[in-house]
């Protein structure tokens, strides 16, 4: 099972991300988020990782995406908003792409199948990236739908060093797990809360 990085936008978290062998690195491209790289600072960043590189977008139109891709070299896009299925369809000859959908407890399966295009899905909790986590009964559903799909998953939400091993355990044929919030502390990236997070993650790891 592999480990995600999001909002990665400092040195400091670059090089944690590459040392710790991490093996995706998020780059949050959405305007209103804390966690926005601006296109001057992504280069020096992003040659400090060795992930790979996964740009979050959030109801971006065609033509801002465009804009990001001809100054930042991703490798996978990751839309985490309502955005269109046709707009997948777009990037999908040049990117594998992944989509995100935020879980509430009213959350209708039917997304999914909307989406069938997409490389891999990314479950996360009712608000990305507030570390909030996911009602256990609605994400149990997503899961099912996903394999019965054929579909790689992530889940994301609340994955933190103290919870990581029952993630794992509960969600065994993950794909991926995705943490952001997880590893910071007042707010601020912790490279000890990441260090924790990977070495419990490798506990009893079978994956």
């Amino acid at each position: 099972m592999k480990l995600k990085l999001c909002g990665v936008r400092t040195p400091e978290m670059a090089k944690a991300s590459h040392d710790l062998k991490i093996d995706f690195v998020g780059f949050n491209f959405v305007d209103q988020s804390r966690r926005r790289i601006y296109e001057d600072e992504f280069e020096s960043i992003a040659n400090l990782t060795s992930g790979v590189r996964v740009g979050v977008f959030q109801n971006a139109s065609l033509q801002a995406i465009e804009n990001i891709l001809a100054m930042c070299e991703l490798d996978i896009l990751q839309l985490h908003g309502n955005e269109p299925p046709q707009l997948l369809q777009h990037f999908a000859s040049r990117y594998e792409i992944w989509k995100a959908f935020s879980l509430s407890d009213n959350f209708s399966l039917a997304q999914l199948k909307k989406y069938s295009t997409a490389s891999a899905f990314l479950f996360d909790g009712p608000m990305p990236g507030k570390g909030e986590k996911t009602s256990q009964n609605i994400l149990g559903k997503v899961v099912q739908q996903a394999q019965k799909m054929k579909k790689p998953f992530g889940i994301a939400g609340g994955i933190t060093p103290e919870n990581i091993v029952s993630f794992k355990k509960n969600f065994p044929h993950a794909f991926f797990l995705d943490t952001a919030s997880g590893v910071e502390k007042n707010g601020v990236f912790s490279r000890e809360k990441l260090e924790k997070l990977v070495q419990e993650s490798l506990i009893n790891s079978s994956q």
